[in-house]
């Protein structure tokens, strides 16, 4: 029978639940609007640039051309046949699926226009303007995300967890390569077993949820044990961002942004320099602390877990989207989940969310406690404070949850200025 440890049921007790406790009403602050730091702040393009499309879309990077006959960007081609049947010597890969063996071909020449071919809805899942995916056969899928110049690839990063911490569950790829002259990476993949968090919470309980939180937490703790003194990527390059001094030019936002690594001492001038700008009191924390290698997004839309019947408890198949894994400071792993909207359970009905739906913040930051990896709510705070500061009448729990906070975590009342 499932039960809860009891080292949980104080963050599970309602009297923890934080309300208005540290609420900071930013109409209090008043300060002015600061001056923009050319070294610090990126400049932006205006609207229309900002939010221009890839060339092609990103959402038409896959075509039907014919039924069992797609354009997989500008250098490859999908075909499919009946098992048993013969496919060409020159496939570049092949897999079997529902009674069909499909294989992939490079277009000789490659395609020299950037346009849409075929019908690019036909298997298509979901895109935005940096993703899309699509349903090759029915177990097999194509993610599609943009690339630049020495930038870490999803797959670089996934094949360096599989060789380095073979424990760690990921999604088994069948290809993958990069279409340089469209700027996008080609991701061939296997469907993971079970649904995604997302899909699965309805239906888990308190206690099963808290047993995922525990999965996840150990698999973060998994990958802390690799360290570095650079703010980098497995392979050794920057990550995807801005993470040192320097002037910028500005992107679109499909467009990422790298370059090279940055040394810990750098990126601690760059974050200082970038907190004094605010106004902020507080230094950072884990200053002059080796930084941890990190999967920093583990919403419930990125990894999957099995479907458990009554009170046996779920276990998680695979963790995905892998591209912005990197080394980064230690107190991220169990801070973050607190104030990223994107950890919050989304309904797959489409409805706004419930006060439930925002459990899964602090029970995977809970977990990451547990294992070991620090709270810091106070400077995330702090920095909320000021950079809400010209939206009157917010609170700090409309961006930090403060509820359900870990045993022997300090609650403190709010602060004057």
């Amino acid at each position: 029978m499932a039960v809860v440890h009891a080292d949980r049921l104080a963050e599970l007790s309602p009297s923890t639940y934080v309300t208005n406790k540290d609420s900071f009403f930013v109409a209090d602050i008043g300060k002015p609007k600061r001056e923009k730091d050319p070294l610090v702040d990126i400049p932006r393009l205006p609207f229309p640039q900002c939010v221009a499309p890839m060339e092609p879309p990103i959402e038409a990077t896959v075509g039907q051309l014919l039924p069992g006959y797609l354009a997989l960007g500008s250098l490859m081609l999908c075909k499919s046949v009946k098992v048993g049947d013969n496919i060409p010597s020159d496939n570049v890969c092949y897999w079997s699926d529902a009674g069909m063996t499909y294989y992939l071909q490079r277009r000789i020449p490659p395609s020299s226009d950037k346009k849409t071919e075929g019908d690019p809805e036909a298997g298509r899942l979901l895109y935005c303007s940096t993703s899309a995916i699509w349903n090759l056969s029915e177990n097999v899928f194509c993610k599609v995300k943009p690339w630049v110049e020495g930038m870490t690839t999803e797959y670089a990063t996934i094949k360096w967890v599989n060789q380095n911490i073979p424990s760690l569950p990921t999604e088994e790829v069948i290809y993958h390569w990069i279409d340089v002259e469209w700027k996008r990476t080609i991701m061939i993949s296997k469907r993971v077993p079970g649904q995604t968090y997302a899909e699965a919470w309805p239906s888990l309980t308190t206690p099963q949820k808290l047993h995922i939180a525990d999965q996840i937490a150990a698999y973060l703790k998994l990958l802390s044990e690799w360290t570095s003194d650079y703010i980098e990527t497995v392979e050794r390059s920057g990550v995807v961002g801005a993470w040192s001094l320097r002037e910028r030019q500005p992107l679109p936002f499909a467009t990422p942004r790298v370059e090279p690594r940055v040394p810990r001492e750098e990126y601690e001038e760059f974050i200082k320099r970038r907190d004094s700008d605010k106004g902020m009191l507080s230094l950072p924390p884990n200053l002059g602390d080796t930084l941890i290698l990190q999967h920093p997004d583990c919403n419930p839309a990125n990894f999957f877990v099995t479907v458990p019947s009554g009170s046996e408890m779920p276990q998680v198949t695979a963790i995905i989207d892998w591209e912005y894994v990197g080394y980064f400071p230690r107190y991220l792993v169990a801070t973050m989940p607190r104030y990223f909207g994107s950890f919050a359970v989304q309904n797959q009905n489409g409805l706004p969310p419930t006060i439930d739906n925002f459990d899964w913040q602090w029970m995977l930051s809970n977990a990451c406690v547990r294992v070991g990896f620090p709270l810091e709510l106070e400077y995330r705070k702090e920095s909320v404070r000021i950079d809400t500061q010209h939206y009157p009448g917010l609170s700090i729990e409309s961006f930090v949850r403060c509820d359900h906070l870990p045993p022997g975590y300090p609650v403190t009342s709010r602060r004057s200025t």
